[in-house]
């Protein structure tokens, strides 16, 4: 789990998630597309560091998977976090509904499985 290995997963991670989550927060939330890019990076620069950093001592535990499926429930939530706040900056509170902020849960959940799957998928072709 060298640097070059981290910032080759980071580079996937943007690869899948930005397009994504500038996808749903143009298309959903009419934000526009440079503020749902700076969104998507801003939530993946926050997280990626401190769960790529974080699950290198449980690589090869046991536990691994336990561990990830926890580290990535709290990413979503950071990150869902993050979107909101940015949707609500942009909209304004009153714009933005509860529907609104389950809807951006969903999103972060599904961009974020999706992340994991092409990691699951890059690391099988090593």
């Amino acid at each position: 789990m060298s640097f070059p290995r981290y910032v080759g997963a980071f580079a996937l991670t943007l690869l899948v998630e930005a397009p994504l989550y500038v996808a749903a927060l143009v298309g959903w939330f009419g934000l526009s597309w440079r503020r749902a890019a700076a969104l998507a990076l801003a939530a993946n620069a926050l997280t990626h560091p401190a769960l790529w950093w974080s699950l290198r001592p449980w690589a090869d535990d046991p536990a691994y998977l336990w561990v990830l499926a926890g580290a990535e429930a709290a990413v979503c939530v950071i990150e869902w976090a993050v979107l909101a706040a940015g949707v609500i900056a942009a909209r304004g509170r009153g714009a933005t509904t509860r529907l609104d902020l389950v809807l951006l849960a969903a999103v972060a959940v599904g961009v974020n499985g999706g992340s994991v799957l092409a990691g699951v998928v890059a690391g099988r072709m090593d």
